[in-house]
C-alpha cells in the first residue's frame, strides 16, 4: 500500500491548494474522497480527523486483509513498458517507410527525366510504352513492399503481448486469481519475516558489542569524572579576571559533536555524539557521566532543551525530531517525525513552549504546535522563501517577529499576524554574504554573523523601525579577519539579557561580547580555537561555556566571568 499512500500525500486540497495532510473519518463511508481527504486549512471541529501519517499507521498495524496493490500496479508497468517498445518500433517502421517513399519518388523522377531526354533525341515515341511498363514495375514493387511493412506493423510481437497482459488484467480480482497470489504473498510475508528476524539476532548481537564497548568507555569517563573531582576540590579560589576563564576540566570524545544543551536548572548537559544521546550531570562546571541514549538513525545535529523541565527535542541530518521527556529518572523518547526533507540546521521554542520552530539544511522553515507534557508534535505550517540551507532562526521579545537566515545570503522578516506567520522582506540587500547566525537582542534589534571565507567578517547590528517598516544597519561590530575558513552551521548566539551579554561563535573565535547602554557592543573577551569545526553551549545563568572541537576531540569547560 506505499504507493498508495505517496499517492495520497502528493494531492493538493481542490478548495485550498494546498498539500493533503488530514484524513476525515466522520461518517466516511457517506462522503467522496475529496472530502474525506484534507488539508491543514480544511480541518474542522470534528474528532474523527488523523493526520495522514498516524491513518497510514493505523492501517499498518491492523493489517488488513486487502489485495496487496501490486496485484494491478505491475502488470501496469509491464503494459507501460510493452507500449514503449511498441513506440520505439513503430517509429523505426515508420522510418522505414518513408524512406522507401523517398526512394520510390526518386526513381520515378529518374525515369521520367531519362524518357524524356531519350524522346527529345530521337523525335519520336517508339519507346514510350517500355518506359511506361519500367515505371508500372518500380510502382508495383513498391506497393508490395509498403503493404508488407503496414502488415509487420499489426503483427507486432508487443501488440499481442499487451493485449495478453490486458486480458490478464481483467482477470485479476477472479476469485481463484486473489486466493493463489494471497498464498504467494503470505509466502512472501513468512521469508521476509525469517530474514528480519535474522537481522533483528545480528543487530542485537552488534547492540551487545556496542553495550559492552560503552560500559567500558562509561568506566573511563567516571574514571575522569573523579580525577575532575579531584582537582576542582584542589583548585583555589576563582580569579577575579574577567572573560573566558579556562577551568582545566577536558572529557575525551571521540565521537562528531554537533549540539549541546543544558536543562532550565543548569545540573544536567546532553550532548549529541554520533547518533547518540549523551547525558551528564553539570555541577559548577563539573561534568559526571550519567548514561547514553539510542536517538536517531543518522547523526545528531540539534539539541533543544526545556526551559520549564527536563524535557528536549533532537533533531538529525536525516531530517527527523524526537520529543523526549524523563520520567521516574528515564528519558522516555517519542516516535520520530520525519517531515523536513533534509537534515535539521536549527531549532528554537517560544517562551511558553507551545511553539516549535525548525530549519533544515534544504530551505524549509516548519512550525510546530509542541505538546512537551505529552512527547507531541503537530504540524501547524511550513515557510518556503528560502531557496537554501536555512542556518539560523530568532524570535523577538514580543513573538511578532522571526527572522531566519541562510546560504541563499538572505535576512528574512517573517511577521506575526493574526496567529499567521507571513513574509515581510528581505533586509540583506547590500552585504550580500550568507550568515550562519543570527538572534534578536531586544525587541527591534538583532545582529547576523556574516560566514563568507574572504567576506567583511563582521558581526552586523539591524535595527527594525516600527514606524516605517525600515530595517537599518548600525553600529556594526567589526570582528578579527579570518580567510582561512567558511564558518561552520550550528553553536547558535547565545544571548544574556540580564547580563546584556552575547556569546558568538565566528569562524575559528568565541567572542563575549558586552552590550553597553549607549547600544554599543565591547568585546570582553576572546577564546582562540584550533580549527572552525568548534560547536559549544552556554549555561541558563550564564555561568559557564562547554564546547567540543573536532581538532581536539574533547569537550572543555570555561566559566565566563564578568
Amino acid at each position: 500500500m506505499e504507493q498508495v499512500f505517496a499517492y495520497a500525500k502528493s494531492q493538493y486540497c481542490l478548495k485550498h491548494q494546498k498539500q493533503i495532510s488530514l484524513v476525515n473519518l466522520d461518517v466516511a463511508s457517506e462522503k467522496k474522497l475529496d472530502e474525506l481527504l484534507l488539508c491543514i486549512d480544511c480541518q474542522n471541529d470534528s474528532a474523527y480527523i488523523v493526520t495522514l501519517q498516524e491513518f497510514e499507521a493505523s492501517f499498518n498495524r491492523n493489517d488488513q486483509n486487502f489485495v496487496p496493490i501490486e496485484v494491478c500496479d505491475r502488470p501496469f508497468e509491464r503494459i507501460k513498458m510493452l507500449l514503449n517498445e511498441v513506440s520505439v518500433k513503430l517509429q523505426n517502421q515508420i522510418m522505414k517507410v518513408q524512406k522507401q517513399l523517398e526512394t520510390q519518388r526518386r526513381a520515378l523522377y529518374q525515369k521520367t527525366l531519362e524518357n524524356l531526354i531519350k524522346q527529345s533525341f530521337s523525335q519520336e515515341n517508339t519507346n514510350s510504352q517500355i518506359m511506361y511498363n519500367e515505371i508500372g514495375k518500380i510502382n508495383l514493387d513498391f506497393s508490395t513492399k509498403i503493404i508488407k511493412s503496414l502488415q509487420d506493423l499489426l503483427n507486432l510481437e508487443e501488440f499481442k503481448r499487451c493485449k495478453q497482459e490486458i486480458e490478464q488484467l481483467k482477470n485479476i480480482f477472479d476469485d481463484n486469481y486473489i486466493r493463489n497470489y494471497q498464498q504467494q504473498y503470505q509466502q512472501q510475508q513468512q521469508q521476509q519475516q525469517q530474514q528480519q528476524q535474522q537481522q533483528q539476532q545480528q543487530q542485537q548481537q552488534q547492540q551487545q558489542q556496542q553495550q559492552q564497548q560503552q560500559q567500558q568507555s562509561q568506566s573511563q569517563l567516571q574514571l575522569q569524572s573523579q580525577q575532575q573531582k579531584q582537582l576542582l576540590q584542589q583548585s583555589q579560589l576563582q580569579s577575579s579576571q574577567q572573560g573566558f576563564i579556562f577551568e582545566n576540566r577536558e572529557i575525551a570524545q571521540s565521537e562528531i559533536c554537533y549540539s549541546i544543551s543544558f536543562n532550565s536548572t543548569n545540573t544536567m548537559m546532553i550532548a549529541g555524539c554520533n547518533n547518540y544521546i549523551k547525558v551528564w550531570e553539570f555541577s559548577f562546571g563539573l561534568l559526571s557521566f550519567l548514561e547514553t541514549l539510542d536517538a536517531h538513525k543518522y547523526t545528531v545535529t540539534n539539541l533543544l532543551f526545556s526551559k520549564f523541565k527536563n524535557n528536549f527535542i533532537s533533531g538529525s541530518k536525516a531530517g527527523d525530531l524526537i520529543c523526549w521527556k524523563q520520567q521516574n529518572n528515564q528519558f522516555i523518547k517519542s516516535l520520530a517525525y520525519e517531515y523536513h526533507q533534509q537534515g535539521i540546521s536549527c531549532m528554537i521554542l517560544n517562551k511558553e513552549e507551545n511553539l516549535l520552530f525548525t530549519a533544515d539544511m534544504d530551505r524549509g522553515i516548519i512550525i510546530w504546535k509542541a505538546f512537551l507534557d505529552r512527547n507531541e508534535l503537530s504540524f501547524q505550517k511550513i515557510l518556503k522563501n528560502h531557496t537554501k540551507q536555512v542556518n539560523g532562526l530568532s524570535l523577538n521579545d514580543s513573538e511578532t517577529i522571526l527572522v531566519s537566515c541562510g546560504l541563499d545570503k538572505q535576512v528574512i522578516i517573517w511577521q506575526k499576524q493574526q496567529n499567521d506567520w507571513i513574509f515581510k522582506k528581505n533586509v540583506n540587500q547590500y552585504i550580500y554574504e550568507f550568515g550562519t547566525r543570527i538572534k534578536f537582542i531586544s525587541h527591534d534589534q538583532f545582529i547576523w554573523v556574516s560566514g563568507v571565507k574572504n567576506g567583511q567578517d563582521k558581526l552586523f547590528v539591524f535595527q527594525i523601525n516600527n514606524f516605517n517598516d525600515n530595517v537599518n544597519e548600525e553600529n556594526n561590530k567589526q570582528l578579527l579577519e579570518s580567510n582561512k575558513y567558511t564558518d561552520s552551521l550550528f553553536f547558535p548566539i547565545f544571548y544574556l539579557d540580564q547580563k546584556k551579554l552575547i556569546v558568538a561563535k565566528h569562524k575559528d573565535h568565541i567572542y563575549l561580547i558586552k552590550k553597553q547602554d549607549n547600544g554599543f557592543l565591547e568585546t570582553v573577551s576572546l577564546k582562540v580555537l584550533n580549527s572552525n569545526e568548534a560547536y559549544g553551549a552556554v549555561t541558563n545563568d550564564g555561568q559557564y561555556l562547554v564546547f567540543w572541537e573536532q581538532t581536539a576531540q574533547r569537550f572543555e569547560v570555561c566559566s565566563i566571568a564578568i
